[in-house]
């Protein structure tokens, strides 16, 4: 505790001072930002610009969205928060800086996070459109999830198939299926905003990246395993942290966080009211190999 706890608070004071500079922009929504720059990008040619990676169909989209506003998505943003389901969770990602950044610069960040979320949580819309966006918008950030989805549900094979194909299909039909496989071949990092320790050794973090990425995902941390497998990480990508909030049982947040606060307040409390409250895998009359007690 003593040494998380100064670093908790170095994070919770960098979280909220990029909050409040964050939400200060709002009123200058759509002047600045992603947004800002997709009002630039040329239909006929948006891979003129080296940041541009979506997917033919998905530039289409976003220009035709574009003259509606920024405000419409900010408040898509706002509105998807609530297919979470777990207030919590709902007040933690109000309260986060890269939720915010990515409404701001009009991403599909968020998007992506809570139909991730559905998708694991048994969703069929959830994973429909999860897959939808990984195939129109995809990011080495959705690969874990993606790959974890496909083994575990049989439907999302197919559905990654029939999307991956539909995708292929209209980008040849648009005749910019060549450059943009060209754009998604190139390796590269951005030169600023960066918060990967690709920033500091370059492609060489790929190389633990990668298996880390790997255990991670076979471990159900998907959350970590998404920031991982990224060789770069904008501000927005952390969003997909809150997946580590997953209700998994003992490997959850929510009960890790429980179980650290129970050990701190543990020596603290009465001996008699910590024998109430123990564990009953810690007790004599149960058999710790067995979920069920069984008297010896």
């Amino acid at each position: 505790m003593l040494v998380l706890a100064p670093a908790l608070a170095l994070l919770v004071y960098w979280n909220f001072a990029g909050l409040l500079y964050t939400i200060g922009a709002l009123p200058r929504a759509g002047t600045i930002g992603d947004w800002f720059y997709w009002g630039w990008v040329n239909p006929a040619d948006p891979y003129a610009f080296e940041w541009v990676r979506w997917s033919p169909p998905a530039v289409a989209v976003m220009v035709f969205l574009h003259p509606w506003g920024l405000w419409p998505v900010i408040a898509a943003h706002l509105v998807a928060l609530a297919f979470l389901r777990d207030w919590r969770l709902i007040a933690i990602a109000l309260l986060a800086w890269p939720f915010w950044e990515d409404a701001l610069n009009g991403g599909v960040t968020t998007f992506a996070f809570v139909a991730g979320w559905a998708a694991i949580e048994g969703s069929s819309v959830g994973l429909a459109a999860f897959v939808l966006l990984a195939v129109l918008v995809p990011r080495p950030l959705m690969l874990p999830l993606l790959l974890w989805l496909a083994w575990h549900r049989s439907v999302a094979r197919w559905l990654i198939a029939v999307a991956a194909f539909g995708v292929v299909v209209v980008s040849l039909a648009m005749n910019q299926l060549g450059p943009w496989i060209q754009r998604l071949a190139e390796i590269g990092t951005p030169p600023t905003f960066n918060l990967a320790p690709s920033a500091l050794i370059g492609g060489w973090w790929l190389l633990l990246a990668l298996p880390l990425a790997a255990w991670l995902m076979m471990r159900g941390r998907l959350g970590l395993a998404s920031v991982a497998a990224s060789p770069y990480v904008h501000l927005y990508y952390l969003v997909f942290l809150l997946l580590e909030f997953r209700k998994d049982g003992h490997q959850s947040l929510w009960s890790r966080s429980a179980e650290i606060i129970q050990r701190a307040v543990a020596p603290m409390r009465p001996a008699h009211s910590r024998a109430e409250t123990a564990p009953a895998g810690h007790s004599g009359s149960w058999d710790r190999g067995h979920r069920s007690p069984v008297r010896r």
